[in-house]
């Protein structure tokens, strides 16, 4: 058995946290789940839900954001998974009875047991199913420092670049950028994004699919700038203009970024010869 990886997959299971706002939503609004005892519940889910009522009403207490993902890269890049791996560690949790602390809003702390659903759940999300190419992780970890390594790991193993060459030229291209200046997690998550929507990884189809990509982005901003504004008149007058031309800062911010990132990306594409 992948003895580094339980580990992880243990540690992320069992550790507390509140309850998920959109588990807590549910279990409100749903009649089917006002009448069941909470701790009965949570001690045994599949006494009371189907496989896929685990996933929706409980896999929101189990996330698996990108940090997570990056956090497990390591550990697939140093302990490479082999055939039966995965369901040899599911097993063993699902094995080891996994409980986690949840906590209530009313300061109350109640178990819930970690059922098979959950598992495969938690380690879909982590991606530890998708493999990279052959390459790919030995270029990321060589190139880039360890948490960035990390990360473009973690995103090298989003579905969206599995396909044909699109893996590599993420790598190469984060390489690359490194080599220029200094990276955050979120260029690379730019250049994800960006990536995943190529089909053509010739660098001059590239480099024009970037430049359309930049002249949307800016766009996105200048209409954020603008503040908010109403599809129609008369929607406008059904709402009475309430909040027009209001600015939303978060998505300003958010925007502005985004097109930032992808003109510094511009300047490291100017060098990059593509994948040979």
């Amino acid at each position: 058995m992948n003895l580094p990886l339980y580990q992880y997959l243990f540690a992320g299971l069992t550790a507390p946290r509140p309850i998920s706002p959109q588990t807590e939503h549910q279990l409100a609004e749903d009649p089917r789940y006002q009448v069941l005892d909470l701790k009965e519940l949570f001690a045994d889910p599949d006494r009371y839900l189907e496989d896929y009522e685990n996933e929706t009403l409980l896999g929101p207490n189990i996330p698996a954001s990108l940090s997570d993902r990056a956090n497990v890269s390591p550990i697939l890049h140093r302990s490479p998974l082999i055939d039966g791996d995965l369901q040899e560690v599911a097993q063993a949790l699902v094995q080891s009875g996994v409980h986690k602390p949840i906590h209530l809003q009313d300061g109350t702390e109640v178990p819930l047991r970690i059922t098979e659903p959950l598992i495969s759940r938690y380690m879909k999300l982590l991606r530890l199913d998708v493999k990279l190419k052959p390459g790919v992780a030995e270029q990321l970890y060589e190139g880039l420092n360890e948490d960035l390594a990390g990360a473009a790991h973690a995103l090298a193993r989003e579905r969206s670049l599995s396909f044909s060459l699109r893996q590599r030229a993420f790598a190469d291209i984060a390489v690359h950028a490194a080599r220029r200046r200094e990276l955050a997690v979120a260029d690379l998550e730019t250049l994800e994004s960006f990536v995943a929507q190529q089909n053509d990884l010739d660098p001059d189809a590239v480099r024009a699919a970037l430049a359309d990509a930049i002249d949307s982005a800016f766009d996105a901003y200048e209409k954020a700038r603008g503040g908010r504004a109403y599809i129609s008149q008369a929607v406008a007058e059904h709402h009475d203009s309430h909040g027009a031309g209001e600015i939303d800062e978060e998505l300003l911010a958010a925007r502005r970024g985004h097109w930032q990132r992808l003109m510094a990306l511009q300047e490291d594409l100017k060098t990059w010869d593509g994948l040979g």
